[in-house]
Formats: C-alpha cells, sequence, structure tokens
C-alpha cells in the first residue's frame, strides 16, 4: 500500500510540475492533473448511507501512446473510512485524433477499509479500458475496470475469501479554455466476496462525479 501511495503521489506531483514548466519544454508529453467531488452512496451487503468526499486523478502520456494514471478516491460513511487508490500502466490501441481514443491496460488497486476501531485492506490487478470521443470543446469519456483476484480480508476470526471487483466512470468533460475543463459524470465501484458464514459480502460505491481539471 504504502509503495502504491508513493508513486501515486510521485505521479500527481510530476505531472503538476510539468503543467507549470513552458509548452515548449514538454515535447512529447502530454498531462493532467483533476480535482473531483464524488457525491457517492456506499452500500455494504444492502445496508446503504452517504458517502460523498474529494478525490483526485493525475495522468501522463507519452508520444500521445503510452499513459500512466493515478487515482484517488475516499468515500466516508458515517462511523467509517475507505480509501481506493489505484496505478495504471496504458497503451492507446486506436487513436485517430488527440481527443478521440481507445486505451486499454493494466495497473494496481489498493483499498483500505476501517470503522468502529476495526481497520482491514485488501489490494490485486486491474484489467482497465478507457475511452474518449470530442466534437470541438465537447468531450465524451469513458473509464472501466476489473478486478479479477483481491486479496482476502480478516474479520475477527473469519476471512472474507475470493473476491473480485468493478469499476465504471462515464460523463462529459467541457473544456472552454486550452489548460482547463469541468467534468462531469457517473462512477461505481463494487468489490464482491465470499462470506465465512456463507453467501456474498459486497462494498458497493456510486454517485455522480464532478470536478475541474488542469492539463499540459
Amino acid at each position: 500500500m504504502k509503495m502504491l501511495r508513493l508513486a501515486a503521489i510521485a505521479l500527481a506531483a510530476l505531472a503538476a510540475s510539468l503543467g507549470t514548466a513552458p509548452a515548449l519544454a514538454l515535447g512529447p508529453v502530454d498531462g493532467e492533473v483533476t480535482a473531483l467531488y464524488w457525491d457517492s452512496d456506499t452500500d455494504v451487503s444492502g445496508v446503504s448511507e452517504g458517502s460523498g468526499d474529494v478525490a483526485a486523478r493525475a495522468e501522463l502520456w507519452f508520444f500521445k501512446k503510452w499513459g500512466v494514471s493515478a487515482g484517488y478516491f475516499q468515500p466516508s460513511p458515517e462511523g467509517a473510512d475507505m480509501e481506493y487508490l489505484n496505478l495504471d500502466a496504458k497503451y492507446r490501441v486506436f487513436s485517430p485524433t488527440e481527443g478521440n481514443f481507445l486505451a486499454v491496460g493494466l495497473g494496481w488497486q489498493t483499498v483500505d477499509l476501517s470503522g468502529g476501531g476495526e481497520s482491514a485492506d485488501t489490494s490485486g490487478p486491474r484489467v482497465v479500458a478507457e475511452g474518449r470521443f470530442s466534437v470541438k470543446i465537447v468531450y465524451l469519456y469513458g473509464r472501466v475496470a476489473w478486478l479479477p483476484k483481491l486479496d482476502d480480508i480478516e474479520i475477527g476470526e473469519g476471512s472474507l475469501t475470493n473476491g473480485d471487483g468493478q469499476e465504471l466512470e462515464a460523463g462529459i468533460q467541457i473544456k472552454p479554455f486550452p489548460f482547463f475543463q469541468i467534468f462531469a459524470g457517473y462512477r461505481a465501484n463494487k468489490m464482491s466476496f465470499d462470506a465465512p458464514e456463507g453467501g456474498t459480502f459486497e462494498i458497493e460505491n456510486k454517485g455522480p462525479i464532478a470536478g475541474i481539471g488542469f492539463n499540459f
């Protein structure tokens, strides 16, 4: 978890520092730093509660083909804290223009869970896909991720096992100025585990998301 957190922070800092550099010095590197608010609801095995909180994303693209991105989300239902941190590497398999592309990649995600004096964490690999379609200053975007295997979570004397997860985000981006954009969309993620007493234990976060971004 610590190494992934440091890598994500380093990526965000690098993207921010490049964003302050002269445009001619950037060469084949493009990037974006985004501040978000996720108005999420958290559902834990059928019990739902509002959990909206701030979030952030940063990404870099090299030669308009290879990309790395990091995302941080922290749904905060009452009495609990959740931290979702992911780091992905992507490749544009189809990119007729800079604003229109389809990318696929691999990554890693960690999730920290705490509440009621207890804490737990789980992590695992991600398979990701991302697409964007633009018409002048309006962009439609979508991101999906599949987490085929999550680490077991220890709870008391038992364990949540055989975990997997999914993630989806889609929305619209408006770019009124060359280095500034506004986002609005919908985001959802879900983790499912086998419960020690039988059945399925699920954690789901979903709701509208909005924010502003700066790119170079």
